[in-house]
C-alpha cells in the first residue's frame, strides 16, 4: 500500500504568501498529489518525539488524525471512516520505520498509493518553513518550494482574512474569526514574515530548495512554471495555470474565472487598507529581508499611529497565543523557532 520511495515534496513560506495558489497548480498535474493542510510538525511532532518507542496504538491514532485532517481539511477527532483507514496503513508500517516523524510520510505515500497510485505526494503547510533542517534531514531526498510575497502584501492579506467569512458559503465559527482577527498586528506578522524568510535563505544554495517570487509568478506565470516543473522533474503543462480565482482576503471568489490574478501583487498599493504606521512597522521589522528579495522600501518617518501599535502589540499577541494554543503541541518550542533570530 507504501511507496517509501516515492520522493515528498513540501510547500512552504509565511501564511498569505502564496502557499494555496501553488498548490492548486500542482493539484493539476497527473504526477503530484496535493494534501491538505497537514500539520503534522508542531501539532503532532517535535524533536522530543524521537526519544522512545512508538506504540501501535500511537501510530494509529496519529495516522488517523492525519485522514481526518485531510478529509475535512482541519485536525479535529477522527470518523470511522479515518480509523479504519489508519488500522490498514498501520498494518504495512515497516519494522525499520522506528522514528515518530516516518509517520508522516507513511501517511502520504499509502495515502497516494490509494487515491492516484504513482503521484508524488506534497504537503502544503506554510509553517513548516520553520522545519526545513527537519524534514531535509529525515527524507533527504526531498523537495521544498518556498514560496516569498511581499511583506506589505501579506500583512493586508492576513488582516482582512477574518472578513472572508462574509464571502463564503460555509462560514467558519465566531472562535476562528476571532483567531484570524487576532493573529495580525502589524509587528508580530512582519516579524513572522522576517523569520520564515531567514530561515528559508539559509537553505538558499541546497539544490533541493527553491525559492518562488509570488510576484513572478503573476508576471510570467508561464516560465515560472517552467522552473518549478524542472524543479520537481515533471512535464510541464501550461493547463496547470487554470485555476480558479478563489481564497483573497480582498476580494470573493470568482470559481469561474481561471487563470493567475496578477492584479494581487502589490495590492496594498492600489487597495489602501495599509496605514502609514504599519507599513512603518514592516520596514521597521523587516527591511533587511524585503531588500534581499527585492522589494522597494519607502522613505518613513516615525508617524504616531506607529506608536498606538505599539502600545497594541502584546495585549493582542496574547490574545492570539491563547486561541492558538491548542493548536500547537509545544508553544514554548514553537515561538522560538519563530522569535529566535
Amino acid at each position: 500500500m507504501s511507496n517509501s520511495r516515492l520522493p515528498l515534496v513540501f510547500i512552504v513560506g509565511n501564511s498569505r504568501s502564496g502557499t494555496t495558489l501553488l498548490a492548486r497548480i500542482l493539484r493539476q498535474s497527473p504526477h503530484i498529489f496535493t494534501f491538505q493542510e497537514l500539520h503534522f510538525f508542531e501539532r503532532m511532532w517535535t524533536p522530543r518525539d524521537e526519544i522512545g518507542p512508538l506504540s501501535q496504538t500511537r501510530l494509529t491514532m496519529e495516522l488517523a488524525t492525519l485522514a481526518e485532517t485531510q478529509a475535512q481539511g482541519d485536525v479535529r477527532s477522527p470518523s470511522e471512516t479515518s480509523l479504519r483507514f489508519a488500522k490498514e496503513l498501520s498494518a504495512t508500517f515497516e519494522s525499520s520505520d522506528t522514528g515518530h516523524a516516518s509517520i508522516l510520510s507513511h501517511f502520504m505515500t499509502g495515502y497516494v498509493a490509494r487515491h492516484k497510485p504513482g503521484a508524488i505526494p506534497c504537503d502544503q503547510t506554510p509553517r513548516n518553513v520553520f522545519y526545513l533542517a527537519d524534514i531535509l534531514e529525515l527524507w533527504p531526498d526531498s523537495r521544498i518550494i518556498n514560496i516569498v510575497r511581499d511583506v506589505r502584501d501579506v500583512m493586508i492579506s492576513q488582516k482582512r482574512k477574518w472578513r472572508r467569512n462574509r464571502w463564503v458559503e460555509n462560514p467558519v465559527p465566531c472562535r476562528e474569526v476571532l483567531r484570524s482577527w487576532a493573529n495580525y498586528h502589524p509587528i508580530t506578522t512582519s516579524r513572522l514574515w522576517r523569520s520564515s524568510i531567514e530561515a528559508a535563505d539559509r537553505f538558499a544554495e541546497d539544490p533541493r530548495v527553491l525559492t518562488v517570487s509570488f510576484e513572478l509568478l503573476g508576471k510570467t506565470p508561464d516560465r515560472t512554471l517552467s522552473r518549478l516543473c524542472s524543479f520537481l522533474d515533471i512535464p510541464y503543462d501550461d493547463a496547470m495555470l487554470k485555476v480558479p480565482f478563489a481564497g483573497s482576503s480582498l476580494e470573493p471568489d470568482c470559481p469561474d474565472r481561471l487563470g493567475i490574478n496578477a492584479a494581487r501583487a502589490s495590492a496594498w498599493k492600489r487597495e489602501g487598507g495599509l496605514k502609514r504606521g504599519e507599513r512603518y512597522w514592516a520596514q521597521r521589522m523587516a527591511h533587511l529581508a524585503m531588500q534581499r528579495h527585492g522589494y522597494v522600501l519607502e522613505d518613513l518617518s516615525l508617524p504616531p499611529s506607529a506608536l498606538v501599535y505599539l502600545l497594541t502589540w502584546i495585549p493582542k499577541l496574547g490574545l492570539s497565543l491563547c486561541l492558538n494554543r491548542s493548536r500547537i503541541k509545544n508553544m514554548v518550542a514553537a515561538a522560538a523557532r519563530r522569535f529566535a533570530t
